[in-house]
């Protein structure tokens, strides 16, 4: 098929005669009668003999070239790009490359893949020269455009009390949460709606409307959700007490929240529904307050085997029928054992039917999935169903004394060992955070431990259970949601997740881990804002901080080359545009050291480190490297160094209160114990701070605006002549905080890369090696992350990153034209042409004076006069962009893929 060619023609300027512009043309006859020129635009201030022509599907005759016959199998695009040789660099030098999704000029080690790419960038491979070797690489982090640090902002302020928060699910990949919102129309319907977490890329889904609310401004009509073995996606909302059947809506296709929901009504007169989805057994377990019509309540619950379809006889788990006026009401985070899978735990409180606003006591049993009985914590067998005489005898953790209690979570550790969170007014008349755990050695629940003040005390708290040593709780104290850790025998505050403002009156708390795989790092739990208005928001927390909502853009890869790059040039391929490839991004294979700490949660941290803790406690906690340790003493990481003399050692921290000044935690590369250097963070005066030793003297350098809490990249050059302490906010971009010439006694490999906490000055004052060494005040408690380290080869100069090739693709011809020598000295004057990526209607020929500047497809820097030889087919990649050192030509009209240089 013939394509269409622009509907205009040549204007010709700088010409200075008609009998020099009768020669071009006989010439251009003569030569290449059937050479379109199109329309171009100016360039200002470069002139040479250079005319760019595009060949007619009539000329093509001839001219085709293919690519090697080496590509990577399933994959549709790539791009070449060529890293100069540097000297020095050796093999398996380690580069950056920075990769966006969308459209866009082409240059250093930044290239835009123009929308051909998975959005993740999952399907994104290297290889060498050869388009078919695999080259190592990982990719450190994405990089995106912040939009909100919320995920709902249309909470009805009735839906954001116990038991009606947003509730989460995660499923392969995805965290799905549900709330009960307005909408875009703000209609006041209070109706369900969905969006997903994608954990693999960190970006939110929009935001989708699961059915219509018939419950309408009822807080007891809040959506839950939940995901089969299937990916169905299930959700019940709107039902309170008889008024209205509670509504089931199930995914019209599975792990798809875009292709609709279809509603049935199951007709039972359910409150508070929660469910529990065994998927070992893939059986559905649902859980809901029942009321009979003639002012008695129970508990009950109705299995499905069927994923929702059919529903078992209800059974009444708590029985309140004896007319003694309790109402079970506040339970807690029950659900599945995460150790054991056979048995659903539960914590409770009731209220007096008399005074239905005021809940009291704590109460504790679990419900044995193989025989269907209930069960104490001492394991007393009370049948099918528990009467309130039961309730009160074998149950209770805490009588609150008619004060106010809300039985907010149970969690178990791995011996079945049941914890429970409360909030209570029980102690004083105040609010407080309380937390309590059975004590098998003296058969009684511990004597509740006050954690902290809480404003309302029916703000109930969540908590994660790693082990008996170690629990994080996520609590409401006054008005601000924070982050609590247990080490066995105390409580320690570790950071504010999210602060009060002075604003409105409002309050942060409500926090519930996610259903599902338990627990993802990543996003830990879902939380709101408490305000008496129609526009509260909906959070998440995870290991990274709030999850905020971002737009996806690209991401930032390290790429180890396979060849030496101190003899010769390299050249790589990009490939990208296979929506069945997964990423296998693996950093241990790519650099010479690495850790990303993506590892379950545990106490010992590797083999490959060794451990100098001191008094202190090391752990791997949310795929991080946890450090508690007091502000003067010493506790870290360390391993031997790649003997390297020259390299960089890079990661990322998050530094919390505490820090110390010359302990505080740092990445430090270490020669012996009197030569070394470090950076990270102190909160005395909240400064970046690089310290050094060199021959048992002290340097530093500090720069304020740290914070505590907030992740930050550093890295530490070490040249051969120079060194430099770096850091960052995004990886991309880096503040020098401290460079020195490399002093004689860092010559040679460092001895140790080290991680943490720890300080030598000299051998009378501080004899320890590796840094391990404290002061006699050791000052105060603080907890610590360290994420993602690496070193990697480094010479003084990185690598020059010199051009980046066009859009391949194996499926598509691609055109070359052959030209006569001579012709350049036959054309009357300088002339260029340049296509119009705008209007297409318009064209101009330039004058050029230099282009010694230029670097075309073949790589071949073009001479001061445009020269590369004669006979040389010369092209730049037409389909894309081409540059004039950082300046780019956008995108043209792509029905010509290569444009041809005449010289």
């Amino acid at each position: 098929m013939r394509r269409q060619k622009p509907n205009a023609y040549p204007v010709v300027r700088g010409i200075k005669s008609e009998q020099k512009k009768m020669v071009v043309i006989l010439i251009l006859l003569i030569l290449a009668p059937t050479i379109l020129i199109v329309p171009v635009k100016p360039l200002q201030g470069i002139s040479n003999e250079m005319n760019v022509e595009y060949p007619r599907d009539s000329n093509l005759n001839g001219y085709q070239t293919a690519f090697g016959e080496n590509w990577l199998s399933g994959w549709s695009y790539r791009k070449s790009y060529t890293i100069e040789k540097t000297l020095g660099a050796g093999i398996n030098y380690t580069i950056p490359i920075v990769v966006y999704s969308g459209i866009g000029a082409d240059t250093g080690n930044t290239v835009y893949l123009n929308s051909e790419s998975r959005m993740d960038l999952g399907d994104v491979r290297f290889t060498g020269e050869d388009g078919e070797e695999l080259l190592s690489f990982w990719l450190e982090d994405y990089i995106r455009s912040y939009s909100s640090d919320y995920f709902a902002d249309d909470c009805k302020y009735f839906s954001v009390s116990p038991n009606h928060y947003p509730h989460a699910y995660y499923y392969n990949g995805r965290t799905y949460v549900v709330w009960h919102g307005e909408g875009e129309n703000d209609d006041d319907a209070g109706n369900p709606f969905i969006r997903y977490y994608d954990h693999s890329t960190r970006y939110w889904s929009t935001s989708v409307q699961i059915g219509t609310n018939q419950l309408l401004d009822d807080f007891h009509g809040s959506p839950n959700v939940w995901v089969d073995d299937e990916g169905y996606i299930h959700s019940l909302f709107g039902s309170h007490a008889g008024l209205i059947p509670l509504q089931h809506a199930k995914s019209n296709e599975p792990e798809s929240i875009s292709d609709g929901f279809t509603i049935t009504e199951l007709d039972w007169r359910a409150t508070y529904p929660s469910v529990f989805y065994d998927s070992s057994n893939d059986v559905t377990h649902l859980w809901y307050r029942y009321y009979n019509g003639a002012g008695q309540f129970d508990w009950r619950y109705v299995n499905s085997s069927d994923n929702g379809i059919t529903w078992n006889t209800q059974h009444i788990f708590i029985d309140v029928d004896d007319g003694t006026g309790y109402i079970p009401y506040r339970y807690g985070s029950t659900g599945l054992d995460p150790y054991s899978k056979d048995r659903i735990h539960m914590s409770w409180s009731v209220y007096d039917e008399a005074d239905p606003h005021e809940y009291e006591n704590v109460y504790y049993a679990y419900l044995n999935l193989i025989d269907m009985h209930a069960y104490n914590v001492e394991g007393i067998d009370l049948g099918t169903t528990i009467d309130v005489n039961e309730m009160q005898n074998y149950c209770l953790v805490l009588d609150t004394n008619n004060h106010g209690a809300c039985a907010g979570s149970v969690h178990t550790d791995s011996k079945g060992i049941p914890y429970i969170m409360f909030a209570s007014e029980y102690n004083d008349g105040s609010g407080h955070q309380y937390f309590t755990y059975w004590n098998s050695s003296s058969s009684s629940w511990v004597t509740p431990e006050q954690v902290c003040n809480v404003n309302r005390y029916s703000s109930v708290p969540d908590f994660i259970v790693y082990d008996s040593n170690n629990i994080t709780a996520f609590l409401t104290q006054g008005e601000d949601l924070t982050r609590w850790t247990w080490d066995g025998s105390n409580w320690m505050k570790v950071e504010i997740i999210k602060s009060a403002t002075s604003s409105r009156d409002v309050s942060f708390g409500f926090p519930v881990a996610p259903y599902g795989t338990y627990p993802q790092e990543d996003l830990q739990i879902t939380f709101c804002e408490w305000y008496n208005a129609y526009d509260n928001k909906a959070f998440a927390w995870g290991s990274q901080g709030i999850v905020s909502d971002y737009s996806l853009q690209g991401a930032i890869f390290w790429v180890r080359l396979s060849g030496n790059l101190s003899e010769n040039s390299q050249t790589i391929y990009i490939y990208y545009g296979n929506q069945a490839a997964s990423s296998t991004s693996n950093g241990f294979e790519t650099f010479p050291l690495f850790d990303d700490f993506n590892r379950p949660s545990s106490t010992i941290v590797d083999g490959t480190w060794t451990e100098d803790e001191g008094n202190g406690i090391l752990s791997i906690e949310m795929n991080q490297l946890k450090i508690i340790q007091e502000q003067n003493e010493y506790c870290h990481i360390e391993q031997s160094s790649p003997l390297q003399s020259t390299l960089v050692l890079r990661g990322k921290m998050k530094s919390g209160d505490n820090t110390g000044v010359n302990w505080s935690p740092a990445l430090a590369i270490y020669w012996n114990s009197y030569d070394w250097i470090k950076i990270g963070m102190n909160d005395y005066a909240g400064e970046f701070m690089t310290l050094m030793n060199v021959d048992s003297v002290i340097l530093s350098n500090s720069s304020g605006g740290a914070l505590s809490g907030s992740w930050y990249y550093y890295r530490i050059r070490v040249g051969i002549d120079v060194v430099c302490a770096e850091y960052s906010t995004d990886g991309l971009n880096w503040n020098l905080l401290t460079q020195i010439s490399r002093p004689v006694v860092w010559i040679g490999y460092p001895s140790l890369i080290i991680l943490g906490k720890g300080y030598a000055e000299d051998s009378d004052t501080f004899p320890g090696s590796n840094l391990d060494n404290s002061l006699s005040t050791p000052g105060f408690l603080g907890s610590h992350y360290i994420d993602d380290v690496f070193v990697r080869k480094y010479v003084d100069s990185d690598p020059v990153y010199g051009y980046w090739g066009g859009d391949e693709n194996p499926n598509i011809t691609q055109y070359s034209d052959t030209y006569i020598a001579g012709f350049r000295e036959t054309l009357p004057d300088d002339i260029m042409f340049r296509p119009d990526d705008e209007t297409y209607g318009e064209g101009y020929v330039e004058s050029f004076t230099d282009i010694s500047d230029w670097t075309v497809h073949t790589g071949n820097p073009l001479t001061s006069d445009g020269d590369v030889g004669r006979n040389n087919p010369i092209f730049f990649n037409h389909g894309r962009s081409i540059y004039r050192g950082s300046i780019p030509w956008q995108p043209v009209f792509p029905p010509w893929n290569h444009m041809g240089i005449q010289i």
